[in-house]
């Protein structure tokens, strides 16, 4: 769905030409993977020129608040038809965001909402992967120790994930708190875990299948570690995913 004029009980339409007054956006219908550099980067292309971003805060199910200045009409913006990573997203003005949906930026990751051997990368110029990938093999970047990068991949404008062979890798590189590459100082961050999903419980899910596997011999692996045979017994979703 597109941007509507229909706000929430939170919301309200802002002025025209107040361009100095602070407004917060709320941002709902986001992608699991959007992060805030992200949303940062659209608001800064699709508003005017004069618009400055201030704040991003990521709330969880596909919802996140912006504190912007500098509109001089944020409600031509809002009547936009906005997407983000492919997904049509609906943008609104908040008078004030519910305590209960604060964001604590002080709390540690809980373990199970980050991926703990990959991370990401975010900051003015990260698209030299190569840099990027030899600053955290390296001893600079953390642990006083060579680091083993798995992969490292662009996922977004100014946002690039890394993974490691290892989460003690990961680790020796969060526990740094200043990363600088190019004389740039870099944010670093664990990839946040993607929302749990309900599966039917007829399936299993096999995950962390070598690079390279096809989809036959994984089958014939199956057909003979549990006597199945798949033209009978089971089928297989071979997906691919980074």
């Amino acid at each position: 769905f597109a941007a509507a004029n229909t706000m929430d009980p939170t919301a309200t339409t802002a002025p025209v030409g107040s361009s100095d007054a602070v407004i917060v956006l709320k941002l709902t219908g986001l992608s699991s993977e959007i992060t805030k550099q992200i949303l940062e980067n659209y608001i800064s292309t699709k508003a005017d020129d004069d618009v400055e971003v201030k704040s991003v805060t990521l709330l969880g199910g596909g919802n996140a608040l912006a504190s912007v200045s500098g509109f001089i009409d944020v409600n031509s913006f809002l009547q936009r038809r906005h997407k983000i990573s492919g997904k049509l997203i609906e943008i609104t003005v908040c008078k004030e965001p519910p305590q209960h949906e604060q964001e604590d930026n002080d709390a540690k990751p809980v373990k199970d909402s980050i991926i703990p051997d990959t991370i990401e990368v975010t900051g003015e110029d990260v698209s030299n992967t190569a840099v990027l990938e030899m600053y955290f093999q390296g001893l600079k970047s953390g642990g006083g120790r060579d680091k083993e990068v798995e992969w490292i991949k662009c996922v977004a404008e100014g946002v690039v994930h890394i993974k490691f062979s290892s989460t003690e890798d990961a680790d020796a590189v969060m526990a740094q708190k200043v990363h600088t590459v190019m004389k740039k100082k870099i944010n670093v961050r664990f990839v946040p875990a993607p929302a749990p999903t309900d599966y039917e419980k007829d399936k299993l899910i096999v995950k962390s299948i070598p690079e390279g596997i096809e989809k036959y011999v994984f089958v014939m692996f199956v057909e003979g570690r549990l006597g199945l045979d798949v033209d009978d017994d089971f089928s297989v979703d071979f997906r691919k995913t980074c």
